[in-house]
């Protein structure tokens, strides 16, 4: 049986003047799910965010929340999604007076000092130290954390969060991370999280989803392959890498053209068929993430001026010795590529 979604974008795009900034024509978050956001920055992360929140409203298309439509800032949208910003605004009061202040917005103020001092706690946050501080007695990892327990305390069905650990320390961004997750596990807590952490990403989200140009990449792992291209003699188009690599690819739909390549289509072991396998890169493993639910190792490799991901057998991972730094060679079909 499916979930029911917190979310639904149907035929979804968003101008800023006469630039395109979001281009989303299917989308579905189920409630109790977490949604990673991955992408480079101005590919539209923090616009979509805002749709999320209905702080505004897309140009076309529509967002259903719960199954409905909804209003800007209606009553349903402000008492059950909370946004979490970078660097989020704190009021120039206590950390008690910050953390209390939308439920006294809400008029929800039954048991607020239990609630204010839970949210504290699931923050590492001690109420007897900390609710009486001034604002400005703040590190910048605290008062980020105020910020999140502000929006803990008013337990909401859905969390956004845009990059959430970016500007913290490494202390402060383990109890962020932590709190997030426990919101989903003792409530239910719907979150969608934009973060340039794609190890945490990785390990926590049941959806990636990667933004690039404001468009949804396909689901899955895939390596973006941004042009120009250059026509072969061969029928196919090669891009240059850098250190003299090249990628080739059929014939792309224009010269920019950014090309997809799944993580499953990318090869560290010579295949038998060498000849359909034209693209063979040499690179340099930067990054081992076990993906502990189908027990596969997601790999990022550098190749050049390229950051390219394969996915590989946990078993094969360990009998090869496959480290960071150690340098490897990719193989690719031309035909794996797909274009944006």
């Amino acid at each position: 049986m499916k979930k029911p979604l917190a979310y639904q974008f149907k035929g979804v795009e968003h101008y800023y003047g006469t630039h395109k900034v979001l281009d989303i024509k299917e989308l579905a978050i189920p409630r109790g799910s977490i949604t990673g956001i991955a992408g480079p920055n101005g590919s539209g992360k923090t616009t979509l965010l805002k749709l999320m929140t209905f702080a505004e409203t897309p140009s076309f298309g529509e967002i259903l929340f719960n199954g409905n439509k909804e209003n800007l800032f209606s009553p349903n949208v402000r008492f059950n999604i909370s946004l979490l910003t970078q660097k989020p605004y704190l009021l120039k009061r206590t950390v008690f007076e910050n953390t209390a202040y939308g439920l006294r917005i809400r008029k929800d103020e039954k048991n607020i000092r239990a609630r204010v001092a839970e949210a504290l706690s699931k923050v590492g946050l001690p109420f007897e130290e900390f609710a009486q501080r001034r604002w400005h007695q703040l590190s910048g990892g605290e008062a980020q954390r105020v910020a999140l327990a502000a929006r803990l305390a008013l337990r909401p069905q859905v969390l956004l969060l845009d990059e959430p650990t970016a500007s913290v320390d490494a202390e402060s961004a383990a109890l962020i991370r932590d709190a997030s997750l426990a919101a989903r596990k003792d409530r239910g807590t719907t979150l969608v999280i934009v973060s340039h952490d794609h190890q945490w990403l990785n390990e926590i989200s049941d959806t990636t989803l990667h933004l690039f140009e404001g468009k949804a990449v396909k689901p899955g792992r895939n390596t973006m392959i941004p042009g120009p291209w250059t026509p072969q003699p061969d029928g196919l188009s090669c891009c240059d890498l850098g250190g003299g690599q090249r990628f080739f690819a059929p014939a792309p739909p224009y010269r920019d053209a950014v090309g997809l390549i799944s993580d499953r289509d990318i090869k560290l072991d010579a295949p038998k068929k060498s000849r359909e396998f034209t693209n063979r890169l040499e690179g340099i493993v930067t990054q081992l993430v076990l993906d502990t639910k189908n027990q596969t190792v997601i790999t990022s490799i550098q190749v050049a001026g390229l950051t390219v991901t394969t996915r590989l057998d946990q078993k094969a991972v360990t009998a090869s010795g496959l480290y960071p730094g150690r340098a490897v060679t990719l193989f690719a079909r031309p035909d794996a590529v797909t274009w944006l």
